[in-house]
């Protein structure tokens, strides 16, 4: 058992930033064939070592369930030859490890995802895109895999169109961007089964697209929602009165809510149990966080910021395979 305790090691060392390590990876593969996961590691170095010291061309196939490719994060002293390398070891990942449901990967260059179509068990994708990655804005390289798709969560510097994603990834039940735009509010809306959503920044467009079409939304996390007023409230519920009727959990910072928009939102806001909304509005003063508006309606809502960040930190679907780095400085 010393290379499993290797391995308890390893996933909290700096080996997730060096991958100085991956032989030990090969070796567990190797030993231990019910593993499903090995979390923070990254697997795609030792596939691409195993696959490309098998003479035999007879590779072998593995039961992982959760899988990081993740090379390079933090690391980018050749970024040359990494990019050059990257495509053969997600070709090699995708054939040693069939099996894969949850998968976060550092996107380089889109062609990985012709590979990533084979992976016909795939259900959760976490993806990352950074100053070195080549990729469409229009993200049409989710339309080989997007069906399967239940669970999506994009980092990027770029801005996401959300509506691509709807598109394309019609069974979303939860969706986690950075940020997003909206090409256009009239394009078709599949959120239709989203639950929880997540955004970093949104845009105006990019609102009301999103809230047109949900039915089944039980927690919302908006960092950065300035563009979120009493006029858009009320466009969003005029085109969908049954917008925010699910919600169970909402954190919202730097909107610019009045009270009357907040009694607005809390009327239909009916099945609400706990909330952070933080209103920025010229006329309610900077912080407003509304706790008399749901005393005065008799609502039982917890109202704390620590709560509910505290939830939506710890119950994130991608919490076992989060990178903690900034975008910005890869």
């Amino acid at each position: 058992m010393e290379d499993l305790e290797e391995f308890d090691i390893l996933q909290y060392s700096s080996e997730r930033i060096s991958n100085a390590n991956f032989l030990k990876v090969v070796k567990l593969l190797n030993n231990h064939d019910k593993l499903t996961s090995l979390r923070f590691t990254d697997s795609s170095r030792a596939a691409h070592h195993i696959v490309a010291n098998n003479a035999r061309g007879r590779h072998p196939r593995y039961g992982l369930r959760k899988c990081s490719w993740t090379i390079g994060i933090g690391s980018f002293e050749d970024v040359t030859a990494l990019k050059l390398s990257f495509l053969q070891r997600i070709i090699s990942s995708v054939l040693l490890f069939p099996l894969v449901e949850e998968l976060e990967i550092l996107v380089l260059s889109e062609d990985c995802f012709e590979y990533l179509k084979n992976l016909k068990h795939l259900r959760s994708l976490k993806m990352y895109f950074n100053r070195h990655s080549t990729y469409q804005l229009d993200f049409s390289f989710l339309s080989g895999i997007g069906e399967q798709l239940r669970h999506l969560c994009i980092m990027s510097l770029k801005e996401i169109p959300v509506n691509a994603i709807s598109k394309y990834c019609f069974n979303l039940e939860y969706l986690e961007c950075s940020a997003t735009i909206c090409d256009s509010i009239k394009s078709p809306n599949n959120f239709r089964n989203l639950k929880r959503l997540e955004i970093g920044f949104i845009d105006a467009h990019s609102l009301l697209y999103v809230f047109q079409n949900v039915r089944n939304l039980k927690e919302l996390q908006f960092h950065d929602a300035a563009v979120f007023d009493d006029q858009r409230l009320l466009e969003i519920l005029n085109r969908n009165p049954l917008a925010f009727n699910r919600l169970d959990k909402v954190f919202v910072r730097d909107c610019m809510l009045s009270r009357e928009g907040f009694r607005t939102f809390l009327e239909h806001a009916v099945n609400l149990t706990t909330a952070y909304i933080k209103s920025s509005h010229f006329n309610e003063g900077a912080g407003i966080d509304f706790s008399d508006v749901i005393k005065e309606l008799q609502r039982d809502v917890i109202q704390d910021y620590r709560t509910v960040q505290h939830y939506f930190n710890n119950t994130s679907y991608f919490s076992d395979l989060n990178v903690f780095f900034s975008l910005s400085e890869l």
